[in-house]
């Protein structure tokens, strides 16, 4: 697939505003658009009751940032052709498609400051549309003529539900410790990142040594990301962050935060309750303060920002471009989440 020609106005429509972070991608703003573009087209079906479903969904595209990942590891590596914009469109769909199955196990009521498809149409709905985003994707990806990014596709979509799937047996696990809470991570969010520089590092023709620093930024910038959105979680705004937080506590998960706040508490009436607590799904009282407290908020951000310092090292050896300039921009602004 060729790329496109270039326009010289923007294609981005009144419907789809920037997010803070994406309207910092001006260097692939216009390819950005084309990735939009790509997975509507895709995603349009003769069944105009699925369709309101997909409208739904594709209301607001969110902040694009694994599909930027895509792009600007590529314009760090090489040049960009169309087979980014495919790959850049195949990621973001499976990144869609866990959100509708997480909502679903969160029971969440809004994603991106609107309501979840499983509260307007049912779980039933939301579950069947995720799977329905999978099977597109893999479909898009049988058109492939490169095999490795097909199979680089389904071992991401592998580790995802893997690392989700970890994470569901282990709710109410007291005993969950940090290297357990990483290596379920690593599945949910580090390799789809990983995956998305990787991708876009190959399909610009890198160097062996360009590929494996873009897939080790991306694996580190995917941990620092979902450590901020745990942390987040138990301690943001929803309305700032425009979706349910609380769900993790809700639903018995530990994360970093609770992690650690149970690691230094000292063994008493009041931690047991605390545990039991949590491990029944009920938020103990005052929750924050005793996060605050034990320094376990700043904890997580001290690992997550160890995290950040991980990726902006792995593209060290790579050439000054404004491509590498947004890529720390990146870890700049997962650095600054919670703060």
């Amino acid at each position: 697939m060729n790329m496109p020609a270039r326009q010289t106005h923007s294609t981005n429509s009144k419907d789809t505003p920037q997010s803070p972070l994406e309207a910092g991608f001006d260097i692939i703003s216009y390819e950005l658009e084309q990735v939009r573009q790509c997975i509507a087209a895709q995603l349009v079906t003769e069944k105009e009751s699925v369709n309101v479903l997909i409208s739904h969904i594709t209301k607001a595209w969110g902040k694009m940032l694994r599909p930027a990942l895509v792009l600007l590891s590529g314009k760090a590596c090489g040049q960009l052709t169309g087979d980014h914009i495919e790959i850049a469109a195949m990621l973001e769909m499976i990144h869609i498609a866990t959100l509708l199955h997480d909502d679903v196990i969160d029971e969440a009521q809004s994603r991106r400051k609107q309501p979840t498809v499983n509260l307007l149409w049912g779980n039933e709905s939301a579950v069947l549309l995720g799977d329905f985003l999978l099977g597109k994707v893999f479909a898009m990806a049988a058109g492939l003529k490169d095999r490795t990014i097909a199979a680089v596709l389904a071992e991401t979509a592998i580790e995802i539900c893997q690392g989700e799937l970890i994470q569901d047996l282990q709710r109410g696990n007291m005993q969950l410790g940090e290297d357990e809470y990483i290596e379920i991570i690593t599945g949910k969010t580090g390799a789809l990142f990983k995956s998305c520089c990787y991708l876009g590092a190959v399909a610009a023709g890198g160097k062996s040594g360009q590929i494996e620093a873009m897939a080790d930024y991306g694996f580190n910038t995917g941990i620092a990301f979902q450590i901020t959105d745990d942390l987040l979680d138990v301690a943001g705004d929803e309305k700032a962050e425009g979706k349910t937080l609380g769900s993790d506590v809700d639903g018995c998960n530990l994360t970093l935060p609770i992690i650690h706040l149970l690691s230094v508490l000292p063994q008493s009436e009041e931690k047991q309750r605390i545990c039991g607590q949590i491990s029944s799904g009920h938020r103990p009282a005052k929750l924050i303060q005793l996060l605050e407290k034990s320094g376990s908020c700043e904890y997580a951000g001290r690992q997550a920002q160890n995290y950040c310092d991980k990726a902006v090292g792995a593209i060290g050896l790579l050439k000054d471009s404004q491509a590498k300039a947004e890529l720390e921009k990146v870890v700049t602004y997962i650095s600054n989440r919670t703060l």
